[in-house]
């Protein structure tokens, strides 16, 4: 079992790892990558803790494949959430991604971060994950663009600073990135299901 500093050196890896990759991408592409790297972890924590398919490929997975029963985002939230895999904020933070990804995927019209109903669902989703911004606040700050834009407010809280010292898309970066890292802690710390013993007649 790991250390609670592992844990957390893991965890701030896996933040420079998302908001650094967001960076390089289009404002649809940040979002729809976002979102991917969430749907794809949800899908592993959910491999981990259920019993194994009897399907040797993934892609075949009869529950998680592809057009399955739970092969789309939703249902996986949802159902991450009943078999207590998740945190009632986190379940509500994960739909809201996902509303924001399918707009930025499939509207034709031009929407970006400055659009302002696209920028309230940001702050929204950030006001949701205030406590796992906090708690990584310390990995948060490595970012080169987080430091240089909160140098002069450090005596105040990190969501703070990061509300009203960062523009829409530092903010859902950041934001993204901390939820992947902690869908990727939730990974580390699951004990998968055992299937029953056997009944002797």
């Amino acid at each position: 079992m790991d250390t609670p500093e592992e844990k957390y050196q893991r965890m701030a890896m896996a933040m420079q790892k998302v908001a650094s990759e967001l960076k390089g991408e289009s404002e649809r592409g940040c979002v729809v990558l976002a979102f991917a790297w969430m749907d794809d972890q949800l899908t592993n924590n959910l491999r981990k803790f259920l019993l194994p398919s009897a399907q040797q490929s993934a892609k075949a997975d009869e529950l998680l494949g592809v057009g399955r029963p739970v092969g789309d985002a939703a249902a996986k939230i949802d159902l991450c959430l009943r078999l207590g895999l998740l945190h009632q904020h986190t379940h509500k933070s994960l739909h809201m991604f996902r509303r924001l990804r399918n707009d930025f995927a499939h509207m034709a019209s031009d929407i970006s971060f400055s659009t302002p109903s696209i920028h309230d669902r940001v702050l929204a989703i950030f006001d949701n994950e205030e406590p796992v911004i906090r708690s990584l606040w310390e990995s948060i700050v490595q970012d080169p663009e987080v430091r240089a834009a909160t140098e002069h407010n450090r005596n105040k809280s990190g969501p703070h600073i990061l509300r009203t010292a960062l523009g829409t898309r530092s903010l859902f970066e950041q934001t993204a990135a901390s939820l992947v890292a902690g869908l990727i802690s939730i990974e580390y710390a699951l004990t998968p299901i055992k299937p029953p013993g056997r009944v002797n007649a």
